[in-house]
């Protein structure tokens, strides 16, 4: 269940009563127990106590721009213990899904991945070999380059996270990876706004990413695995129930 819908608002008024009903307490993690670098008032304080309790305290995120590293080291600037096994992230999510497709060998093939440091750092630390969009696939390289653009032929999967500096040539170099290779295409989360500013807490501003991500998606014409918030363009919106188990798939 999740303690964020379930309990009153205030998380600190949660009574023994209520309290010695669960065994486990999953979070939500922006907008929660965060926003931004902040931690929520309070929060710090309830994760503590539950912690002193004896409580499994589980944290999944949609924020495919961080690893779980990051998600633990963020935990622990506050004070608050957290294994790493209790953080479900898109980006490990992703890696888990990769590990778990037949076809896929971490040792033998590479992902080719457009997305945060995040979310590339995750990948490595579970073995999985990375080629850097950002390395392969410039601003610089231009038409006569993804022309005669010759991809790693190791690479069988592309994996795409949100990238606040996606280009065309990143999109379109995925894309041949895409139809001429034909690897395993995972994104993350296709909401279509992201945060862009929130130095006032009472203002959350959005920017639209118009194409971000869906312009890949869209160029090859097939399915992919989806993980965080999913929806299927054919059964309507729906969510991943175990972050390292499901992956949404659409077609």
């Amino acid at each position: 269940m999740s303690a964020s819908s379930a309990v009153p608002h205030n998380p600190l008024g949660w009574d023994d009563a209520f309290l010695a009903k669960y065994d486990t307490i999953v979070f939500d993690c922006d907008g929660v127990i965060w926003r931004g670098n902040h931690f929520l008032p309070g929060m710090v304080e309830t994760l503590k106590k539950l912690v002193s309790l004896g409580k499994t305290v589980v944290y999944c995120s949609n924020n495919s721009t961080k690893s779980r590293k990051d998600f633990v080291d963020k935990f622990a600037s506050a004070g608050v213990p957290v294994a790493r096994s209790h953080v479900y992230s898109s980006s490990s999510t992703i890696a888990s899904l990769l590990l778990a497709t037949p076809g896929f060998d971490a040792a033998a093939h590479k992902v080719f991945t457009i997305g945060f440091t995040g979310l590339r750092e995750e990948l490595r630390e579970r073995g999985i070999q990375v080629v850097d969009s950002n390395d392969v696939a410039p601003p610089s390289l231009g038409m006569a380059g993804l022309s005669a653009a010759a991809p790693d032929p190791a690479v069988r999967a592309v994996v795409v996270g949100l990238d606040p500096s996606m280009t065309y040539t990143k999109a379109a170099y995925a894309t041949i990876l895409l139809l001429e290779r034909d690897c395993l295409f995972f994104r993350d989360e296709p909401r279509p706004h992201v945060p862009w500013r929130a130095a006032d807490p009472s203002r959350r501003w959005q920017l639209r990413r118009y194409g971000r991500r869906r312009c890949v998606a869209r160029a090859h014409g097939r399915g992919q695995a989806l993980t965080g918030h999913v929806r299927s363009h054919r059964s309507g919106p729906r969510r991943c129930t175990d972050a390292h188990a499901h992956g949404g798939r659409s077609a």
